[in-house]
């Protein structure tokens, strides 16, 4: 029941927003535009991957964590806009994204169907089967180089395109364990001359605005990141972020 839920609330809203069986383009844009203010600041060593918080005078906000792959912080994206389709009355949300199907299953159902949502929303199952059919006849015996080729069409990481090739009948168990266990990094390097981390160099997110800090400091509040490691990950002294936070609407009690 909660699987198909989900389903529906991510084929009703791309359904809403035209976007038909294709792949999202850039879905940091698309969710802004919807009112989803999203900040991507890296915050290495963490086990953090997203946050939700709204706010009912300032907004709703999305910390995604840009210390992942690009193709994992899609995913986190779009399962934080989940939050803000159906949970922003709940106020905060920090989230971590497992990329084990089993650690999946011993979230919280809010957690869950927000990864229901994610998966559905950035890889329709149209889509996915009109793709593997079209390219790759049935689709049975995927190798590697094919899954690579995939999880760029749809701009996912690696492993969200095994466990939803998994999902819809193209792996076996047998084969999805066989297929994580490849150094895709190496692989799509020889395949296609980069890599999604070499390319997560080349657009590196920006240094977070005044406007965008609040969800930073409901982070930091809470004890998530520190005041000192804001203020490196924006390059920047403490007093500068301090001032940044304030120009937010936030008063640093600490």
């Amino acid at each position: 029941e909660m699987q198909e839920a989900a389903r529906w609330l991510a084929d009703k809203e791309r359904a809403r927003l035209q976007l038909g069986d294709q792949p999202i383009g850039d879905i940091f844009s698309l969710l802004e535009n919807q009112g989803l203010r999203i900040i991507r600041i890296a915050i290495p060593n963490s086990k953090l991957d997203g946050a939700f918080a709204y706010e009912r005078n300032k907004g709703a906000f999305a910390l995604v964590n840009a210390s992942r792959s690009k193709g994992k912080q899609t995913f986190t994206a779009a399962h934080e806009y989940c939050h803000f389709l159906k949970d922003r009355a709940d106020g905060y949300h920090p989230c971590q994204i497992h990329d084990d199907y089993t650690a999946q299953l011993r979230q919280k159902e809010l957690e869950r169907f927000a990864n229901v949502f994610a998966t559905h929303f950035l890889m329709p199952e149209t889509g996915v089967r009109e793709v593997v059919e079209s390219q790759f006849g049935l689709g049975h015996g995927l190798r590697a180089e094919e899954v690579i080729y995939l999880k760029r069409y749809f701009g996912v990481s690696y492993i969200a395109m095994l466990l939803r090739l998994r999902e819809l009948g193209y792996l076996s168990e047998e084969r999805y364990e066989q297929l994580a266990r490849v150094r895709v990094i190496a692989l799509e390097r020889r395949l296609y001359g980069d890599a999604e981390v070499d390319r997560e160099q080349l657009e590196a997110p920006p240094r977070v605005p005044p406007l965008l800090a609040v969800l930073a400091l409901e982070a930091y509040n809470r004890g998530l990141i520190s005041l000192s490691r804001l203020a490196e990950i924006w390059r920047m002294k403490s007093a500068e972020a301090q001032e940044i936070l304030r120009e937010a609407g936030y008063v640093d009690e600490q």
